[in-house]
């Protein structure tokens, strides 16, 4: 009865000790993916700000060039 008692234990040790690596692994892997996950928003935060940033100077050439072109057309039109 001894000899299942200690082997039961053994088996319980065993299976603790697994699951334990089982566990570290699994802390250890989301560590990365949640490092990962973090990277990649914010990469996805710069690109969004460099996208927006090239859509306003995009933005306000085009006003520029319109303004220019009110202007050469109102002194087009306006000259004797």
């Amino acid at each position: 009865m001894k000899s299942k008692t200690i082997q039961l234990e053994h088996c319980v040790e065993h299976v603790y000790v697994e699951l334990y690596q089982y566990t570290h692994v699994l802390v250890r892997n989301l560590n990365i993916l949640g490092l990962f996950y973090t990277k990649i928003v914010l990469l996805i935060n710069a690109m969004l700000q460099i996208l927006c940033t090239k859509f306003m100077i995009k933005v306000l050439l085009y006003e520029l060039i319109a303004y220019a072109l009110d202007n050469i057309v109102y002194a087009a039109l306006h000259e004797k």
